[in-house]
């Protein structure tokens, strides 16, 4: 069997597909809080790649992404990613399709993340003090 590993900036891809993603930035180095992962075996068309890139990122794009142990804030804030580099791995050889068995690749997707949260103030209503 053979395998591969690469890794990208997850935000230089997103913004080679179109997609607006001004609340994450990139830092190499960040020390993740939790990881996301998405994988699947497929018959090796790229289109298949694209997809678990797409689903890896897309609770950091649509903001439905949190770190378990630290949960959003009940009142409206600003959710705000940090991402390191996203890995992507592959293994080459038999996979189970529901097709049957066939030459393909098994693949994972990997992005480390740090999400904060940045309080709102609302206007204040006249005729209230806190």
């Amino acid at each position: 069997m053979k395998s591969s590993r690469e890794y990208f900036n997850p935000i230089e891809w997103l913004q080679s597909q179109g997609v607006e993603c001004g609340h994450i930035t990139f830092d190499p180095t960040v020390v993740p809080q939790y990881r996301i992962r998405r994988g699947s075996a497929h018959d090796g068309t790229l289109v298949f790649t694209y997809e678990n890139i797409w689903r890896a990122l897309e609770p950091l794009v649509t903001r439905t992404s949190y770190y378990k142990l630290t949960e959003p804030p009940s009142e409206p804030g600003v959710v705000r990613y940090t991402v390191g580099r996203a890995r992507l791995a592959a293994v080459y050889g038999m996979v189970d399709l529901p097709v049957g068995r066939y030459p393909g690749q098994r693949e994972r997707v990997t992005v480390p993340v740090r999400c904060d949260y940045a309080a709102v103030s609302l206007p204040q209503t006249p005729g209230t003090s806190e």
